[in-house]
């Protein structure tokens, strides 16, 4: 009888490890996707010209104007983008410099129905056919100080899923 309970004993203490190493670990799966858009291009179609301006006055061109700039976006319809635009750059002629502020409108195709888009916001591409456009207006200063001659710079709009 001895012998049965220390072989009965011995059994338990080896099949002790066994149980705590099931009880120490665990698993578990995760669900790996992926939602594939069409690639998102940005085409420039006007660039913003201010046309003449006298010393020592102001300029401004609305986004709804004709010499605003434009772009046109093109992506995965029915998507949102984010809008990014510095808030100011500087015109120079390679001597003076004049500081340009942006007034930045967008809508689906439509210039004369853009609103005011803010530099980090987000729009909806078309949910047709993927487009959205974007006008650069804006304003500048010119001080009385300054060379006469052309003043330019370049503005970078950004979109991106």
């Amino acid at each position: 009888m001895r012998r049965v309970v220390l072989s009965l004993a011995a059994a338990a203490t080896l099949g002790l490890p066994a149980a705590a190493d099931a009880q120490i670990s665990a698993s578990e799966d995760a669900t790996v996707s992926a939602t594939i858009v069409a690639a998102l291009t940005l085409t420039k179609n006007a660039d913003l010209d201010f046309g003449p301006v006298s010393l020592g006055s102001s300029a401004n061109v609305a986004f709804t104007d004709a010499a605003a700039a434009n772009w046109l976006a093109d992506g995965e319809p029915n998507t949102s983008v984010t809008v990014t635009y510095p808030a100011s750059i500087n015109l120079s002629n390679g001597t003076d410099v004049i500081a340009f502020t942006p007034d930045m409108g967008a809508h689906v195709d439509t210039q004369g129905s853009a609103a005011s888009v803010a530099s980090g916001a987000t729009v909806t591409l078309d949910g047709t056919n993927g487009e959205h456009q974007f006008w650069l207006g804006g304003g500048i200063t010119v001080g009385g100080g300054l060379s006469t001659g052309v003043y330019s710079g370049l503005f970078n709009l950004t979109v991106e899923y």
